[in-house]
């Protein structure tokens, strides 16, 4: 199994006397932008990021990944999450969580450009069973948002589960600083940064640029103007956000995949069925088990091996305990 990472916050607790504020103080999340002074010139102050961290505590034994197979989403949701210790295990009584669903484009489910509706309703459920005092879906979009929420079927399927359903309006964003010089200071969905919980529930499918879009591109998701400029450096900036957003549980939709033409899709034809989801707490191995399924070498993807370089996760599938089921 996959040693625990050590928490960016542990070292910002311990210096916090010295923290200069420079941006803001939200619930169950701490300072995410501060400035700090240079360790070579004291009498300089630097930029320092501080994780949003929500991951659970390992268990001794635990699966750390379990990929289920089959055709009705809701009891394969349902097998996966006890497989790796059971709801309650990542979410408690009276939490807010947030789920991160892919709603980016204007795409029904059959085209799999988004997250299959019954995966977010399913999950929306699960939450609210264990005693979840408030359950959100939130993405930014990158057609309207309007017509993505409602064309890819998550706002209704959402809603009918009793989700607080968000659309990223503009004075849900803050400015954050995410990670380095190059990705600068940018706006970052609020409600990420507020939720005790975060459950990321990414779509599988081929991008054009980074080959392919799973968990940790999907955090572009929380990104507001100017995140276009991060394709500058784009594996770089995939494994940065990987480090600034540590969720609580992942679970990946690969029921249907993009294999071409990602990652807005539209042509059926582009479209396979893999009948699969991919569950972890850890973002770079749900990515790594991924491109595994894709058929796509991690050579080709170089923000897993940086991303397991910067301690984000563990991107070499043999070390994990892996359970592959099928209900």
């Amino acid at each position: 199994m996959a040693k625990k990472n050590k928490s960016d916050r542990r070292e910002f607790i311990s210096r916090v006397g010295k923290a200069v504020l420079a941006g803001s103080v939200v619930a169950g999340g701490g300072i995410y932008f501060v400035k700090d002074r240079d360790k070579k010139s004291p009498g300089k102050l630097i930029e320092k990021v501080v994780s949003r961290d929500v991951r659970v505590k390992p268990l001794p034994g635990q699966t750390d990944l379990v990929v289920v197979k089959g055709k009705n989403i809701a009891p394969m949701l349902e097998k996966a999450v006890d497989n790796l210790g059971g709801i309650n295990r990542f979410v408690s009584k009276g939490e807010k969580v947030i789920l991160k669903p892919n709603i980016s484009w204007n795409r029904t489910p059959a085209q799999a450009a988004n997250t299959d509706p019954q995966m977010v309703a399913a999950m929306v459920d699960i939450c609210h069973r264990a005693g979840a005092a408030e359950v959100t879906v939130l993405d930014n979009s990158c057609n309207q948002a309007d017509l993505c929420y409602r064309n890819s079927g998550i706002a209704e399927a959402a809603k009918n589960a009793g989700a607080k359903v968000l659309m990223p309006d503009k004075n849900l964003f803050t400015e954050v600083f995410i990670g380095s010089p190059v990705d600068g200071k940018i706006p970052v969905l609020r409600p990420f940064l507020q939720a005790d919980k975060i459950i990321a529930l990414p779509k599988l499918k081929h991008h054009s640029a980074s080959r392919l879009t799973i968990t940790m591109k999907g955090w572009w998701g929380l990104l507001g103007q100017g995140r276009g400029r991060l394709h500058q450096d784009i594996n770089g900036a995939i494994a940065r956000l990987g480090m600034f957003i540590r969720p609580t549980l992942t679970v990946v939709d690969a029921t249907t995949v993009l294999v071409r033409n990602g990652p807005q899709g539209g042509n059926l034809g582009d479209v396979m069925r893999l009948d699969k989801i991919i569950a972890t707490t850890d973002q770079v191995a749900a990515d790594a088990m991924g491109a595994k399924l894709m058929g796509v070498r991690q050579e080709d993807l170089p923000y897993l091996a940086l991303a397991a370089k910067m301690g984000v996760g563990n991107n070499q599938l043999e070390r994990l305990v892996i359970e592959e089921v099928e209900v």
